[in-house]
């Protein structure tokens, strides 16, 4: 049976991923846990499953913070002495839409990444990792922040700025699963120092890395493509709630590995109920 990492960036009080923990725990499935060292580490148990803590950073939206836990913690999944076939990128309000086992024989199907591709080598997506973003450790979400990231665009345009990249730069989901190899080639990347001083290219590194060994399919929706339910017609993204209940069940055990978000722990038990009974569309 294959071994799978679950991959997650988390923040918050912990509870989703408690609720995540459960429908996934199994033997061959075990958890890396980064948790924003600006909260609490949640305490989260499992029965069969291990748990790891990667020793904690501060992460802060749309800056290099982002990639580098990523990175470290498929970096310290590769570093186990489990050898893991398929790594699962999730954050803390992601929930599992397939129970245990429908998950182990999806990827006995399908045994190639699913990482979603929205563009290729466009302008704006570019202009992420060419201009160069002093913003690493500010949170651009504060008014402080958004004032430092227009002043930073605006000295770029100013200067002519255009720091040089040696490969195609492909944009999508910054969820994922991939494989072992895919998995190896994000972490061994050379020109890794490409994405620092960035903006927003947690949405680019991993395509970009994995787009040069294979033929990217470009697509419309590529949180789909890469396995994730996400609506973000109703919101930024929507955050589902007890009255999308219906809609969930009905994605359950389908195409879909995760669903994000949820915020509402009442929602996951629900979920996880009806994953637990088999209960499907």
């Amino acid at each position: 049976m294959d071994k799978h990492a679950i991959l997650v960036e988390g923040s918050g009080d912990g509870a989703i991923l408690q609720s995540t923990i459960n429908v996934l725990d199994s033997d061959n499935i075990d958890f890396f846990v980064h948790w924003d060292k600006k909260f609490a580490r949640p305490h989260l148990v499992a029965k069969q499953s291990r748990i790891f803590f990667l020793k904690a950073q501060k992460v802060f939206w749309g800056t290099y913070s982002q990639i580098k836990v990523t990175v470290r913690l498929i970096s310290m999944a590769l570093s186990s002495p489990t050898e893991y076939d398929f790594f699962h990128l999730i954050s803390e309000s992601d929930f599992p839409l397939m129970n245990v086992h429908y998950f182990n024989k999806y990827f006995e199907r399908h045994r190639s990444d699913l990482v979603g591709f929205s563009s290729q080598n466009d302008a704006n997506a570019i202009k992420r990792i060419s201009y160069f973003y002093p913003l690493d450790g500010i949170n651009i979400r504060s008014r402080t922040g958004n004032r430092l990231l227009r002043a930073s665009r605006l000295i770029n345009r100013s200067l002519g700025i255009h720091r040089r990249i040696g490969f195609d730069v492909y944009k999508g989901s910054n969820w994922f699963s991939v494989g072992r190899e895919s998995a190896q080639r994000i972490v061994n990347f050379k020109s890794m120092n490409t994405f620092k001083h960035s903006y927003l290219a947690d949405e680019l590194f991993v395509q970009s890395i994995v787009g040069k060994y294979t033929t990217p399919i470009l697509s419309n929706d590529d949180n789909a493509q890469a396995g994730r339910l996400i609506d973000w017609v109703k919101g930024n993204p929507y955050v589902f709630a007890d009255g999308d209940l219906d809609y969930l069940i009905s994605k359950t055990n389908g195409s879909f590995l995760f669903v994000r978000k949820i915020h509402d722990f009442r929602v996951a038990e629900t979920l996880k109920e009806k994953l637990d009974a088999g209960v499907t569309k």
